[in-house]
């Protein structure tokens, strides 16, 4: 019994990982762990720069990301939490599933989000999610179909 209670002070002194609080410009906030927000390099500067990077009295960092909605920014962090950093460009089926089920503004939105988050791995995965859409269609169909969608803005470098 003496030991087990000498050794819960021990465990007790370990430290918490870090938390990063993403906030949108809609002020929505999503929590990740470090590991899962140093997918953006954006984002894993700021918790460098911004927050003396390894001081262990820091477990909660709140980012605010003005240039994502909360709708968009609660994509990317599923993205984060679904795929695995290790190896950046290695998609696995959960990463399939993610993209299957977006329609043509959500991808969009995520494809300018994650260009702003300077995320390779997410645009990658998305472009390859656009290729698949308009797999067998000619370029004029291809960029009409995106003019449509997003009232004539000139989007047809991104198909």
């Amino acid at each position: 019994m003496a030991e087990a209670a000498a050794a819960l002070p021990a465990a007790a002194a370990e430290p918490e990982a870090k938390k990063i609080l993403l906030v949108s410009s809609d002020n929505q906030e999503f929590e990740l762990s470090e590991v899962e927000a140093w997918q953006s390099p954006i984002v894993g500067w700021k918790i460098w720069f911004f927050h003396i990077g390894d001081d262990a009295r820091i477990r909660r960092i709140r980012i605010q990301l003005m240039q994502v909605n909360g709708e968009t920014l609660a994509k990317v962090v599923e993205f984060c939490k679904v795929h695995s950093p290790r190896d950046a460009f290695a998609f696995n089926s959960a990463d399939g599933r993610f993209v299957r089920g977006l329609d043509k503004a959500v991808l969009y939105d995520l494809l300018v989000a994650a260009d702003h988050l300077r995320m390779p791995a997410l645009i990658e995965l998305l472009h390859w999610r656009i290729g698949e859409l308009t797999k067998g269609r000619e370029p004029t169909e291809r960029a009409e179909d995106w003019k449509r969608k997003f009232g004539g803005a000139s989007i047809c470098h991104l198909v």
